[in-house]
């Protein structure tokens, strides 16, 4: 495993995200870590897509901020 898989899966965000994810979703992620093969380029999603998963979070962003300790400069939370 990754060096900071262990640190991740014992803070609290690691808590909140192993008591959400189904035990399914949290094995893939693990296998993941795991392997040592070449990260795959994502395809990008159609602006649409972007637009509806910006109005889906937005009123949740601080509040997964506030959760996480992290600033997310670059979330645009307010264009949408």
């Amino acid at each position: 495993m990754p060096s900071w898989w262990a640190p991740l899966r014992k803070s609290p965000l690691g808590t909140l995200i192993r008591e959400h994810l189904p035990r399914e979703t949290m094995n893939a992620m693990r296998n993941v870590a795991k392997s040592n093969g070449k990260i795959q380029e994502l395809p990008m999603l159609p602006q649409e897509t972007i637009d509806k998963l910006v109005r889906a979070v937005q009123l949740d962003t601080p509040k997964f901020q506030e959760l996480t300790g992290l600033g997310l400069p670059k979330w645009d939370i307010q264009s949408a």
